[in-house]
């Protein structure tokens, strides 16, 4: 009782703030420390395990992207401290970090360097050990915890900025290689982060799958996406001319 009593007083008070620097008053040069101090208390209550905070703290971020457009460098980096030091070092992952990076990539997408999905795709690599996955295939994926991290990091990659799109062939092979040693096709946990992936990157997508016809394992990846709610996001790119009769020919193949 008391627990969600702390919790309810966090979301007041962190909607109170909120509004508080949303008014013209806080725009004053001579606020600017206040202003820092608040933004700060915002970085940190998003890394709460409470979803109730969690959404009223990046409401409050967005109130500040809004009037401030740009972020001070130092308040930025403090911010987001706690999420860059868990990335430094692929063991050092957890999903609440990465639940984290999630939540600021969200928010604060044209801060970051597509580059860091290169970082993201050497912890992959660590965390897949092949045994490990061969051995897991026979039972629930998902009751792995390092399944659970290897799905976290690569359902980071869907946020990250447009120029991410050059990760797009190293993500197929990888999921490719989790798939067949964890003996999963469908039910695949590691697809559906690609399949995201690939609504946000709808040109690059079709344009690979056309590139490799006989690529079996990707045309299945890319007919489940179809098939999905979202589908038709990637079914337009095939309603140019050029590449209608292509899509034909590979449903016929």
């Amino acid at each position: 009782k008391n627990s969600q009593n702390l919790i309810n007083l966090r979301v007041v008070c962190i909607a109170l703030l909120s509004t508080a620097i949303s008014c013209s008053e806080f725009q004053d040069p001579k606020m600017h420390q206040i202003r820092n101090h608040i933004v700060s208390a915002f970085f940190k209550s998003l890394y709460s395990k409470s979803l109730e905070i969690v959404a009223v703290a990046r409401t409050g971020l967005e109130l500040v992207i809004v009037h401030q457009q740009k972020l001070p460098k130092d308040l930025l980096q403090h911010g987001l401290r706690p999420v860059l030091i868990n990335l430094a070092e692929a063991k050092r992952l957890t999903l609440s970090g990465l639940e984290g990076l999630s939540k600021v990539l969200q928010l604060l997408t044209s801060y970051f360097k597509a580059e860091i999905g290169k970082k993201l795709l050497d912890h992959v690599s660590i965390w897949a050990d092949q045994k490990l996955l061969e051995d897991l295939s026979s039972r629930p994926l998902l009751e792995s915890m390092d399944v659970k991290i290897i799905v976290a990091i690569l359902d980071v990659f869907h946020l990250l900025p447009p120029s991410a799109n050059l990760f797009l062939d190293e993500l197929v092979g990888i999921i490719t290689k989790l798939d067949l040693w964890t003996k999963r096709t469908q039910s695949s946990p590691f697809r559906p982060a690609l399949i995201k992936f690939m609504y946000m990157h709808p040109t690059d997508s079709v344009n690979f799958l056309l590139n490799h016809p006989d690529d079996y394992n990707y045309s299945q990846i890319f007919y489940s996406a179809i098939k999905d709610s979202n589908g038709s996001i990637l079914l337009n790119e095939f309603n140019q001319s050029e590449n209608i009769s292509a899509f034909i020919d590979l449903l016929l193949h």
